[in-house]
């Protein structure tokens, strides 16, 4: 049986709090300006804005793989959002949408039932405990980038 309240607890960690790996990503670019989040400091490299804009498409992706939708691979324009205004409003919003998906993501969490969960049970779906910790893994991933990017532009490591 899955834990869930720990699984939930390990996403706000990673996102909000103090995960054991390092920073927290909300602290990595909470403090950013909206001209260097949407900034290309690294040739070849997405910017921090296309990144939270990223990990709030897949945050949401898996929100609705745990209401059954299958796992296929989101379209481009899905999975890595283009920044069309780069304003620091609009930045704020990303924001925002960040932090909203982040906490639908948790409460949904917690509101499954246990047995998807449990190998022995009936309504078992084994792919949902890979996908939560995958998530957990992607936003550790896009953490350190976030991390190089901050470092490229002058930025000390994060907000705490």
């Amino acid at each position: 049986m899955t834990d869930l309240p720990t699984l939930a607890r390990l996403l706000r960690e990673a996102y909000s709090g103090e995960p054991w790996h390092g920073d927290a990503f909300r602290d990595l670019v909470v403090d950013v300006p909206a001209a260097l989040a949407a900034s290309k400091p690294v040739p070849g490299a997405h910017s921090i804005w296309e990144i939270v804009l990223h990990c709030d498409a897949w945050m949401r992706l898996l929100r609705l793989r745990l209401l059954g939708a299958p796992d296929e691979s989101p379209p481009p324009e899905t999975d890595w959002p283009v920044v069309h205004d780069p304003s620091p409003a609009a930045w704020q919003e990303a924001l925002e949408s960040l932090d909203e998906a982040e906490r639908r993501l948790r409460e949904m969490i917690l509101q499954q039932p246990g047995s998807r969960f449990d190998p022995s049970a009936r309504g078992h779906d084994p792919r949902l405990h890979v996908q939560i910790l995958g998530g957990l893994a992607h936003l550790a991933h896009h953490g350190g980038q976030v991390t190089v990017l901050r470092r490229e532009m002058g930025l000390p490591p994060s907000s705490r």
